[in-house]
């Protein structure tokens, strides 16, 4: 629960600097969010339904009817938490899609490890002006991906069909999330590096109640450091 609360807050950061310029984008974070949440608070099944569009697929080994497909099966014992990471949307307002990480808990083994995975919603404004979920998709990998990763908002600049803007769009949330892999590798060898300098200086001083030496030489012709401590401090 406090995974889902936490991601709907810094998915909500962006909205009031970018809700002018991503109107369409902001609402369908702001609905993949509030799906979410209904199913923590509930369940799978019963927020699916509730989001889920009259004429919705869901693909899964293939594509299948959503809401018949949702309808014939009970409520699994898990708990499905999620949250958007990208989301974007037509030019014309009317249809668009999100995409970020997803983890899965058991509600009957607390102990049970999560699976985590991705998905993709595609949302379509209905006649009345509410989002639906038109085409629901996700795969499975290891570890939770893009977990901690910001809320992006696009959306096309032109109407019609916009392929070069939709391209463009994948462009900067792959570059985005090449960037935080970047990023933590980097602060990883940081660590690495600190981490392996402290040991060489730990190795290089004696710490001899008689005294201590001066860092170990690289200069080929001197004696080791440790034989001039040797000799100071005996």
């Amino acid at each position: 629960m406090k995974w889902i609360a936490s991601a709907m807050v810094s998915a909500l950061l962006p909205f009031t600097a970018n809700a002018a310029e991503y109107p369409a984008a902001v609402q369908i974070a702001a609905a993949e969010s509030a799906f979410a949440a209904h199913s923590v608070a509930t369940d799978m099944r019963e927020a699916f339904l509730a989001a889920f569009a009259e004429d919705s697929t869901l693909l899964r080994s293939g594509p299948v009817p959503g809401r018949e497909a949702i309808r014939k099966n009970p409520a699994p014992p898990i708990e499905l938490n999620w949250r958007p990471a990208f989301v974007y949307a037509a030019a014309s307002g009317e249809i668009g899609y999100s995409t970020g990480p997803w983890r899965i808990t058991s509600k009957n083994d607390p102990l049970a490890p999560p699976r985590f995975g991705q998905f993709v919603s595609v949302w379509k404004r209905q006649a009345d002006g509410v989002w639906k979920v038109f085409i629901d998709l996700g795969i499975s990998h290891p570890g939770p991906a893009l977990a901690d990763a910001w809320l992006i908002l696009s959306r096309a600049t032109q109407a019609g069909a916009d392929e070069a803007a939709a391209k463009n769009a994948e462009k900067m949330f792959r570059k985005s999330a090449k960037n935080r892999d970047i990023w933590k590798r980097s602060n990883a060898s940081a660590r690495k590096t600190r981490a392996s300098i402290g040991t060489d200086m730990r190795r290089s001083w004696d710490t001899r109640p008689s005294g201590r030496c001066r860092p170990a030489t690289r200069d080929q012709g001197r004696k080791s450091s440790a034989q001039d401590c040797q000799e100071r401090v005996t």
